[in-house]
């Protein structure tokens, strides 16, 4: 205990590192509780200020520091429509194929079963297939009473999604052309 003691006295021993230390502790403990919400505005400050280096880019071929925000955002957003609009059909593509290969694949995997008790006799016998085979059976039973259960979750997750998607440049639209006024209301916090 007293060597313990004795490592608190040497970090902590003026009040600005005691000071910073609650406060760190007290942000980290704040985005723990609160990170599906503060996530978005964390990416969109991220965001904006990569944006400020393609504005600082864009401002040094004697563009007006203006006009290249507008760029820069402008640049930003069809990136982003593109990338939306080419991904998310791919998903859909991709989601669609594995569900229909699904039985494929289940009927594989039952082929593979019943070859393993009569490739390997002494190692796999025909009990414990059958065990096996209960067994998934009632796991089956329940992921389908859990998937109708995550299917109305989804719902929520597509919604919540959906704003996101909604909010995130609007976010970033704030954050990146009034940073200056953000920075310095900041500053006059502190």
């Amino acid at each position: 205990i007293k060597h313990l003691n004795n490592l608190f006295k040497r970090i902590f021993n003026n009040e600005e590192t005691v000071i910073f230390s609650l406060v760190i502790a007290f942000v980290l403990i704040l985005f723990s509780l609160f990170a599906s919400i503060l996530t978005p505005f964390i990416i969109s400050i991220v965001v904006a200020y990569l944006l400020v280096g393609l504005q600082k880019k864009i401002h040094s071929y004697n563009v007006s520091e203006s006009m290249s925000a507008i760029l820069a955002f402008s640049i930003f957003i069809i990136v982003g429509a593109a990338m939306f609009t080419w991904l998310i059909p791919l998903i859909y593509v991709q989601l669609q194929s594995f569900v229909l290969d699904l039985p494929r694949l289940f009927d594989e995997f039952l082929k593979f079963i019943t070859a393993m008790s009569v490739s390997f006799p002494d190692l796999v016998n025909s009990d414990q297939i059958s065990i096996f085979f209960q067994s998934v059976s009632s796991e089956l039973s329940s992921i389908t009473q859990n998937l109708v259960t995550s299917s109305i979750a989804g719902i929520q997750s597509t919604i919540s999604v959906l704003l996101y998607i909604i909010l995130f440049p609007i976010l970033v639209y704030f954050f990146f052309f009034d940073r200056k006024n953000i920075i310095n209301g900041l500053t006059k916090i502190i």
